[in-house]
């Protein structure tokens, strides 16, 4: 019997680097799977602010849950989601938005 790796076990993490990075990840994939992407953000403490982002390219919307409020967020476009979410803005300009691959 085969031993998985520990990165296998808990799943793969990346960090992303960009807004454009965040699109590719958390974009739609038209085949029917999951249309968001998991990330969290470090917090003091050892917390984490954990959520779901989903980019849509063809209309540039996008949609958000967020674990901690249980609330949802759309946005119709990549202008308003940047206005109306600076915590994830800053946390990706400081290299700590992570996408976590459950």
């Amino acid at each position: 019997m085969k031993i998985k790796s520990l990165e296998q076990k808990i799943g793969m993490r990346m960090t992303i680097k960009s807004l454009e990075h965040l699109k590719k990840v958390a974009g739609h994939q038209g085949d029917g799977s999951s249309d968001r992407a998991s990330f969290f953000i470090p917090l003091n403490g050892g917390f984490r602010s954990s959520k779901e982002i989903g980019y849509y390219k063809f209309d540039d919307s996008w949609e958000i849950f967020n674990h901690i409020s249980g609330a949802w967020e759309d946005y119709d476009s990549t202008e308003e989601f940047i206005e109306c979410e600076p915590f994830i803005i800053e946390a990706i300009n400081e290299g700590a938005l992570i996408h976590e691959e459950i």
